[in-house]
């Protein structure tokens, strides 16, 4: 997915930010902090790579809150051009595992920190001898959550700070301080993107055409190890979103559609591969990273499982429910959720909706650098894909 960066090719603030945390790993505990886009996570596998291969008889493990950012880590590193037996003595795991399974670790590397409790941090710390954490805890999604204070006062890491910004673009920036006007301190980065990206809300007449048409341009802009995004706020918007899908292409659901997530998810990827639709879901221990190497694909994600990663294509469909939605209207869009789903492009960033304009918090967009479009109906093949 173009998410590890080598070595070679990382600013000198990464390299040397990098080479601090190494020479310094025995003495302190680290802390990667900086904006959504700034390249705490490609950090924070640099810092593993090196440190694996200079301590050979040490255990070390990669912790993050979704399974979705542990296997993306993973794959990053094990394309990096890492030898097989080294990559071995990396456990891959989420925090969940670690903290309640057996076995403490020498070297312990946490993504995603600002989403982790209290008491999650204290069991991190006994299993732990040193530890490097990453996060931004402007982009805490979880009312749990400890607060920053917290995982200082329990780590008392060296901060290093990124100010430079690789994902967002100005007009990103602007999009995502309209969305949640609390993280307006992201105009202090420094962006590096030099394409600004494009933004479009595009309106539909029915739920039918909205998805027919995400799911078509998804699809068509989707490219080897650039696959599309298509993300949720919840688990019942991505529901919908994928019954219409087997609605629209007279696709049958599976006789027996399981209340268990796992369960469901694993049917729906099933079913969308015998009718030959490269769409799937990825997260909850379900799908796999390697249908978007491989070949153009398209992915169904729930904001949160998506969480750290990025993508050159994101749509974020459904933002107006409708009578349609198993939600209630007493649930709305959360700002923060919101916030971390636009920010997840680099690129292209579709916001859709039917049967009405977008709910709060896209009911505000900056009209000079979001385009508003209704879609007609394609009368031929060049008129398909919208530009």
């Amino acid at each position: 997915m173009g998410w590890y960066v080598p070595f070679s090719s990382l600013s000198q603030t990464q390299e040397s930010i990098i080479k601090e945390i190494t020479r310094g790993i025995e003495q302190d505990n680290h802390f990667i902090c900086g904006f959504a886009g700034s390249g705490k996570s490609v950090l924070l596998t640099h810092v593993l790579e090196r440190l694996v291969a200079d301590h050979q008889g040490s255990r070390f493990v990669f912790l993050s809150f979704t399974h979705a950012l542990v296997g993306m880590a993973k794959i990053a590193l094990l394309g990096s051009g890492l030898d097989e037996g080294t990559a071995q003595r990396i456990e891959f795991s989420t925090v969940h595992r670690f903290i309640y399974g057996k076995g403490e670790a020498d070297f312990v590397f946490v993504d995603e920190a600002q989403d982790l409790e209290a008491d999650w941090l204290d069991r991190i710390k006994r299993k732990s001898r040193y530890v490097v954490l990453a996060g931004d805890y402007e982009q805490s999604i979880y009312d749990e959550g400890a607060t920053r204070a917290e995982m200082n006062e329990r780590f008392k890491p060296k901060v290093h700070e990124l100010r430079e910004v690789f994902r967002l673009t100005p007009s990103l920036m602007k999009t995502a301080i309209a969305i949640n006007p609390s993280a307006s301190n992201i105009v202090e980065a420094d962006p590096v993107n030099s394409v600004d990206a494009d933004i479009r809300d595009v309106e539909f007449d029915s739920l039918e055409n909205e998805v027919e048409w995400v799911l078509n341009e998804a699809r068509t802009r989707a490219r080897s190890s650039y696959p599309s995004a298509l993300l949720f706020h919840h688990h019942h918007d991505l529901r919908l979103f994928y019954e219409t899908v087997f609605h629209v292409r007279s696709i049958s659901l599976p006789s027996e559609h399981p209340r268990d997530l796992t369960e469901r998810y694993i049917n729906m990827n099933d079913a969308m591969q015998a009718a030959g639709i490269p769409l799937s879901y990825y997260g909850n221990k379900v799908g796999t990273l390697i249908h978007g190497e491989k070949g153009p694909h398209v992915y169904l994600m729930t904001i949160h499982s998506a969480k750290g990663l990025d993508f050159r294509n994101v749509f974020l469909p459904g933002l107006n429910r409708g009578p349609n939605s198993a939600l209630s209207p007493s649930e709305p869009f959360k700002r923060l959720v919101s916030f971390v789903g636009v920010t997840r492009s680099f690129e292209n960033l579709f916001l859709s909706h039917s049967q009405g304009a977008m709910e709060t918090p896209f009911d505000n967009l900056p009209e000079d650098v979001v385009k508003r479009w209704k879609p007609r109906r394609p009368t031929n093949v060049d008129d398909e894909l919208f530009f």
